[in-house]
């Protein structure tokens, strides 16, 4: 009897430090995903003229996975804020479904955002005015309008976090 328990606890020993393992392996591969902003886009209809009604911005975030491991992207949540910490806009939807993120690849999340015309102006006045957005745009072909993206992902428990500047 003592023998049959003896190699009960030994294999249960086993199994969980088996479990252990793989998961202590997915976490330390988690902390080699990177989150970056690869597009950052107004509608292309847009102009300065048009403020009267809210504008639909595009987000692509870029998640990229330097390991050999596949995670499953569980909830993400991204917002724009001004360089002054005010919120300007929080994502449009939520992630509907699970993403896989395959190993050594990179995986594009595109991401819509809602600005009110009163958001743009408040954004239009810290750069300095329309008169000076205006030239940016002809001088560079942006705006000159400076936005802070912050958040995060859900990666199987991980959370990556997202804290980027961008220029529209």
């Amino acid at each position: 009897m003592k023998t049959i328990w003896g190699i009960l606890i030994i294999i249960t020993i086993a199994f969980a430090g088996r479990k252990g393992f793989g998961l202590w392996q997915k976490v330390r591969h988690a902390n080699r995903l990177k989150t970056t902003i690869q597009s950052f886009q107004l509608p292309k209809d847009f102009h300065l003229k048009h403020l009267v009604k809210d504008i639909q911005t595009t987000l692509t975030i870029a998640i990229q996975n330097f390991s050999s491991s596949t995670f499953s992207v569980e909830q993400l949540d991204v917002q724009l804020e001004n360089l002054q910490g005010q919120l300007v806009a929080k994502q449009s939807r939520p992630l509907s479904n699970p993403i896989a993120l395959q190993p050594n690849q990179t995986t594009p999340l595109t991401l819509l955002f809602d600005l009110t015309p009163q958001q743009v102006g408040v954004l239009i006045g810290q750069v300095g005015g329309l008169a000076k957005v205006a030239a940016n745009w002809l001088s560079t072909g942006k705006y000159g309008i400076q936005l802070q993206v912050k958040g995060f992902v859900q990666v199987d428990g991980v959370s990556v976090t997202l804290n980027e500047r961008v220029s529209i």
